[in-house]
């Protein structure tokens, strides 16, 4: 389950300690205060559109990566993060290569990062239910 904790972060309980995902000082463009572009990095690659359609049913976009380094993979895999706001690496499918190189380029370029041993569409519901309450307008209070 994603929490937000109301200070910019997303928390994820999976039953030991919480990951936190910080958000990045980066500025987003006129019209862009929501949306939020997402890359996934490993899983079943048939499955893709589900995804798209449930992100775009949120407001936000994304993008997936096969998490094959090999050749080209690995300047397809940094320009997946240089465009995303929030990297997913599923580390149950993904080669240790993979998961370390899409690590290091997480933290070279400073996007948030969240490492699952396994990602499905539940959990994806749970995350874009997670960043659409971060986005969430605080509750006026009756004074």
């Amino acid at each position: 389950m994603f929490h937000y904790d109301g200070m910019g972060s997303v928390l994820l309980d999976v039953g030991k300690p919480r990951v936190t995902l910080k958000r990045t000082g980066r500025s987003r463009g006129a019209g862009e205060e929501s949306a939020m572009q997402i890359g996934i990095v490993g899983g079943v690659e048939r499955g893709w559109t589900t995804y798209e359609r449930m992100a775009a049913a949120c407001g936000h976009t994304v993008e997936l990566h096969g998490g094959h380094i090999r050749g080209r993979g690995q300047e397809t895999l940094e320009a997946l993060v240089r465009r995303s706001d929030l990297l997913v690496i599923v580390t149950g499918i993904n080669s240790h290569a993979a998961v370390q190189q899409a690590r290091k380029l997480v933290r070279h370029h400073g996007r948030q990062l969240l490492l699952l041993h396994s990602f499905g569409t539940s959990r994806f519901v749970q995350l874009l239910d997670a960043l659409e309450a971060r986005e969430a307008p605080p509750l006026a209070r009756a004074v």
